[in-house]
């Protein structure tokens, strides 16, 4: 867990207040809110401001907001080394699993969610045709300075129409899915959209926290700011149905003590 930051509703709070936005005080808390339902509860509470305006501040608010909270996390005491190299064997053996191991730095990979790219030595270093994305400007930036091979894109995950349709043969996005106020449906919409026919996804959500050497599975709630253990498992069979009902094909999961990984073909 980030300490000493606030979660992301609260930051968005404060960022609408340091703006002259001072009627707000609290955001919808539903898990299935996105930033769109954000906007139009916002501007329900101030009809008389702009919408373009609202949109723009708002979507800094959460771009900043995740910059404060993701650009300088590190492995040090990260939950991602609680036991020795299985966040990158897993993924590894997802990649066998495809049967794409063999040809994975070949491919055209798009890694959307990138933040501060630190998992970038690790899994995307070799990878010779590699975009990575991220509405975090700060966080992009460093990223690339780590991968400074790739073609760095500030974009919503939910709204990448600025890419090719069928373009990339493999999409990434690791502990992203879960953000606060991520619209899960259309980013996967967009991901299918992005792949090609022989392409494949591969995700995963955050599931467990170090804190004083102490493992503790679950996934923070924004809103009560409380450890939930069954919230993990909620965005998994969220992403899994989605995944379905978007006609991918041999959907599975394997789990590890940082995340629950998610993969399928198109």
């Amino acid at each position: 867990m980030t300490k000493n930051i606030g979660f992301i509703p609260e930051l968005i709070i404060n960022h609408l207040n340091e703006n002259g936005i001072e009627n707000i005080n609290s955001l919808p808390s539903s898990d299935d809110a996105t930033l769109d339902d954000i906007i139009s509860y916002c501007q329900s509470k101030n009809k008389n401001i702009d919408s373009v305006f609202l949109k723009k501040i708002i979507y800094e608010a959460v771009s900043t907001g995740y910059d404060k909270r993701y650009l300088s996390t590190i492995y040090d005491n990260n939950v991602r080394n609680y036991q020795d190299n299985i966040f990158q064997n897993t993924f590894l053996s997802i990649l066998k699993k495809l049967k794409i191991n063999k040809i994975y730095n070949e491919l055209e990979v798009i890694v959307v969610g990138v933040g501060n790219g630190i998992e970038g030595e690790l899994l995307y270093s070799k990878i010779k045709k590699l975009t990575i994305t991220d509405i975090a400007p700060l966080s992009l930036s460093r990223a690339y300075e780590l991968l400074p091979h790739s073609n760095a894109l500030k974009i919503d995950a939910s709204n990448m129409r600025e890419l090719k349709d069928s373009f990339y043969d493999l999409y990434i996005s690791l502990r992203t899915y879960q953000s606060t106020y991520f619209n899960i449906t259309q980013s996967l919409k967009e991901a299918k959209r992005l792949l090609n026919s022989s392409g494949h996804i591969i995700l995963s959500i955050a599931c467990g926290y170090i804190n004083e050497d102490k493992y503790s599975f679950g996934l923070f709630n924004p809103h009560n700011k409380q450890l939930e253990e069954a919230r993990p498992e909620y965005f998994v069979k969220k992403i899994q149905d989605t995944l379905n009902q978007l006609k991918f094909k041999n959907i599975g999961n394997v789990s590890t003590p940082s995340e629950i990984f998610i993969y399928a073909k198109t």
